[in-house]
């Protein structure tokens, strides 16, 4: 087989300072496929000074959005030809037919769109020698709807797979699970998920939510877990009567920050948090209200926007008690798999695919509608017992070890789509 070349598609990485958790996964591809192209699809700006990373080696960047062609009549009639495809395919087979028909004027804008790159990515191929390529989208999202067009363009069967984390996962029923947010429609869900070979959600009640939805095609989707890299011995527990608890997340309604003045108040000791993540203006002035309600001025540190570079600093060397988080909804956090490399003990809600990395074993699990009390109540006991506090940690490092141990689960990943790869070719 020829050498492979890695397309991935994500939607912003590695500008700007979401898709962190790329950084972690990365590494395993650029050792592995001759060449990694990455591709930020919803991408505009491409400013210098908001690139994470360099290319070089094996790595390059295809900034496609600044490439779109100017379209001669034949392939804008070819374009419309391939979404009124599209649309009639969702329209017919699709969960969501009305909405497809609702927000026609937006889908319209998205195929428009994600034809012109991949006529941009096209041009990008014929132009080098690059015939065994594996298209890998980090979203269940546009980067699929540009895989497929292109696939058509091409005359081709490039692999397409597909990771599934969270929204991309539950969007039509995620206001079921998170009533208080607001609706989002997400278009397209059944086309993709036919024009993917493998979609690998991250979660295993994402798994079991996919093939509720597409029994048919049940054995198109395995779950496949992110990872964070192996951070060596667990800190050695200090003898102090300060408790460091810390949460990492943007700060909005759905992560529920600001409760968590509450609960440290309640506790029967002396409490240190550290809260990495940003958010908006009002948002945070919700969190410093609830702050000074429960007079935490000196106890709490708002770290804001922070490198993960320095999350990972602070866990080296501080020794953490509690990892916190309070979502309504989540997938699975990858924040919740950092604070496990370290051993550290988890209270999360109950929520989607919390679950699945938090138990009573290796920390907290409480129901989403949690009373602040009662987890306070539980805490106040838990940091009495030095016995069981060193049973959670060694408990969360097992749990690391086991599901989110980056070095065994890329490899087994990239293993996996390139077997994907062979098939398909």
């Amino acid at each position: 087989m020829d050498k492979q070349t890695l397309f991935l598609f994500t939607k912003k990485f590695p500008f700007g300072h979401q898709e962190t958790y790329l950084f972690n996964e990365l590494p395993y591809l650029v050792k592995v496929f001759e060449k990694v192209v990455l591709i930020p699809y919803d991408e505009f700006e491409y400013l210098p000074e908001h690139n994470r990373i360099k290319e070089e080696g094996n790595l390059e960047i295809l900034r496609v959005n600044k490439l779109h062609p100017k379209l001669s009549v034949a392939q804008k009639i070819s374009r419309e030809k391939t979404i009124m495809r599209v649309m009639l395919f969702e329209f017919f087979k699709g969960r969501e037919s009305r909405n497809h028909f609702k927000y026609r004027k937006r889908n319209l804008s998205q195929l428009r769109h994600s034809y012109s790159n991949a006529i941009s990515i096209k041009e990008f191929i014929s132009h080098g020698s690059r015939k065994n390529i594996l298209l890998y989208n980090y979203w269940l999202h546009g980067g699929v709807i540009i895989s497929g067009m292109l696939n058509e363009l091409m005359n081709s069967k490039y692999p397409v797979v597909s990771r599934a984390h969270a929204y991309d996962v539950y969007h039509k029923d995620w206001y079921k699970l998170y009533p208080s947010s607001q609706y989002l429609f997400l278009g397209f869900e059944t086309w993709k998920v036919y024009h993917t070979d493998k979609v690998y959600p991250i979660s295993t009640h994402a798994l079991e939510h996919f093939r509720r939805l597409f029994p048919d095609l049940k054995e198109k989707f395995v779950v496949s877990r992110l990872g964070v890299r192996e951070q060596g011995p667990l800190k050695v527990l200090a003898n102090t009567d300060v408790v460091t608890v810390v949460s990492c997340s943007n700060i909005d309604e759905n992560k529920r920050i600001y409760r968590i003045p509450e609960i440290l108040s309640l506790l029967n000791r002396k409490v240190k948090w550290v809260h990495f993540g940003k958010g908006k203006e009002q948002d945070i002035e919700k969190v410093q209200q609830q702050i000074e309600k429960y007079h935490l001025s000196e106890s709490c540190l708002l770290k804001g926007f922070t490198p993960n570079s320095e999350v990972i600093n602070f866990y080296q060397s501080n020794t953490v008690d509690l990892f916190m988080n309070l979502s309504q909804i989540e997938g699975i956090p990858v924040s919740l798999m950092e604070a496990a490399s370290f051993g550290i003990p988890m209270l999360a809600t109950e929520t989607v695919g919390n679950p699945e990395i938090v138990d009573g074993e290796n920390g907290f699990l409480v129901g989403v509608d949690f009373d602040a009390k009662t987890i306070a109540d539980q805490l106040n006991i838990y940091f009495n017992d030095q016995q069981t506090v060193l049973k959670k940690r060694e408990a969360s490092y097992r749990t690391f070890n086991k599901k989110y141990n980056a070095s065994i689960n890329y490899p087994d990943f990239i293993n996996n789509i390139k077997h994907v790869a062979h098939v398909a070719n």
